[in-house]
């Protein structure tokens, strides 16, 4: 799983807040409690300067030293005692004053023993599909909303075959990429006309890959170009290589409209990157395009299309404007 440094730092911010917070309703609540006994005020003052004791000790060898330690950790325990009998009395908790992490693995630090933490991934996820909601009409796009009744069930002249039966396989391509992501790399290349469910299906794809923790970037192909244009060009446009980042680095990439771009040898170039970058790093891509698979060599370049070709799945959708069909029915 590769991190998105974009959102794994708005999720860190997140923890880094939320701490904040527990940390002032721990002080606040000390602070009550201080004020209204005195004797409690002094056993806390006593337990907390125990372990610098303990520490300046254990620079020391002997027994004595040993044995001097071995006499703090009692005190501590009995200094708690009393304590917990001080919070008893006030009608509070025994353990009222102890610390309390909203995450004890981690102790809200967001990583054990140098890995991200559960607490942090589930951050990051929901941060991940706020970003996406922010870049995709994310309503009700879901594998399970997605209805094979507005396809067309007449077998095609020439084929036998239905609209419906081709999208059924569609459908199913696209759930098992979702739902086994992770597991083996793989590439869609979704190819077919305006309004046959390509950016539902992929909005589907962005919702269950992003619960699961994986960084997903969302752009339309004329984006990615600008934002390799902008890198390339403009040398203090940190954003765009920020987004390039991002782009080449992320666990999936779903890039929309491709063909609807100005072609030229820049943007031929950059998709070549992208296209090979991405497979060399086997880090997955969905790309969608009105465009024919064999349009691809001549619109951009026979190496493009043989690379995409050659390792994408590609799903051609057939039927007709379902956008129509669905405010109908």
């Amino acid at each position: 799983m590769t991190g998105d440094g974009k959102i794994i730092a708005r999720a860190q911010e997140a923890l880094n807040q939320r701490k904040i917070q527990r940390e002032t309703m721990f002080r606040l609540r000390r602070e009550e409690v201080f004020s209204k006994n005195a004797n409690a005020k002094e056993l806390d003052r006593r337990i907390r300067a125990l372990p610098a004791q303990a520490f300046r000790l254990s620079l020391e060898d002997g027994e004595e030293a040993a044995e001097k330690i071995s006499l703090l950790k009692q005190e501590s325990f009995q200094l708690r005692g009393e304590l917990a009998q001080e919070l008893v009395l006030m009608g509070l908790p025994h353990d009222w004053l102890d610390e309390d992490y909203y995450c004890p693995k981690c102790r809200d630090t967001g990583y054990v023993n140098g890995k991200m933490c559960d607490c942090l991934k589930e951050l990051v996820a929901k941060e991940q599909t706020r970003e996406l909601s922010n870049l995709l009409d994310m309503g009700g796009e879901t594998f399970h909303s997605f209805r094979l009744s507005l396809y067309d069930d007449t077998p095609l002249s020439g084929s036998g075959i239905s609209p419906r039966a081709v999208m059924k396989v569609v459908y199913d391509v696209c759930r098992n990429f979702a739902l086994n992501f992770g597991e083996i790399p793989e590439n869609l290349f979704l190819s077919g006309g305006t309004g046959l469910g390509k950016t539902f299906l992929s909005t589907a794809i962005a919702k269950e890959v992003a619960a699961k923790g994986f960084s997903v970037v969302y752009a339309s192909a004329q984006n990615c170009f600008t934002w390799f244009e902008n890198e390339k060009f403009l040398r203090d446009d940190d954003a765009s290589r920020q987004e390039v980042e991002r782009m080449l680095n992320c666990d999936l990439l779903l890039m929309d409209d491709l063909g609807t771009e100005m072609t030229t040898s820049f943007t031929v170039s950059a998709l070549y990157r992208i296209v090979n970058s991405r497979l060399t790093g086997r880090r997955s891509t969905v790309i969608s395009t009105n465009l024919k698979p064999e349009e691809l060599a001549s619109r951009y370049s026979p190496a493009i299309s043989s690379r995409i070709l050659g390792e994408y799945k590609v799903l051609s959708f057939a039927g007709r404007d379902i956008r129509t069909l669905g405010r109908r029915g």
